[in-house]
């Protein structure tokens, strides 16, 4: 289980990059491409499906999620938090099954599931959130670079790599 730490880890530290990199203003500010979002926000949302996978309850439920704004308004808050993520993490039953819980159509589901399975979903989850910050910062930060494959899905990376550049015929 030790990818699925360092997959996580990694992510982890990508959200500490970002937040120690913006300002307060920037890591607050409404972006108009992210319909007003501001990154905070993503990374908030990002880090409570996470809080709510590592809850002491038998089932996970996303909806569920607290959504504590000190977390979207304050980096700080959000690094603190993290550190107490990544502890969680690393003490994980990962083949611990666990009741996934979703309200659709006004009514319950609840399937089967582990740790373990919704980590790799909630990898995905973040990859997605990754890129919608990717844009956000870019519209607000220019100068800020990201590293290329910020928000882009290892499937995706693998696949470009196999691709060779189309030449221009001029």
């Amino acid at each position: 289980m030790d990818n699925f730490v360092n997959y996580h880890l990694n992510i982890f530290s990508e959200i500490e990059k970002i937040s120690k990199k913006l300002s307060h203003d920037e890591f607050v500010e409404k972006i108009e491409i992210l319909s007003g979002s501001s990154v905070g926000q993503h990374i908030r949302h990002i880090i409570e499906f996470y809080i709510c996978l590592f809850s002491e309850k038998n089932y996970v439920n996303y909806d569920e999620r607290e959504r504590n704004l000190l977390i979207e308004n304050s980096s700080i808050y959000t690094q603190e938090i993290l550190e107490t993520l990544k502890v969680s993490l690393k003490n994980l039953d990962f083949d611990r099954k666990v009741i996934f819980k979703q309200s659709l159509n006004d009514q319950e589901v609840f399937l089967n599931t582990s740790y373990a399975r919704e980590l790799i979903y909630l990898g995905e989850h973040t990859i997605h959130h990754f890129a919608l910050i990717k844009i956000g910062i870019t519209a607000i930060c220019p100068d800020l670079t990201l590293d290329q494959n910020f928000g882009v899905a290892d499937s995706t990376i693998k696949y470009r790599a196999t691709q060779t550049p189309e030449k221009c015929v001029c």
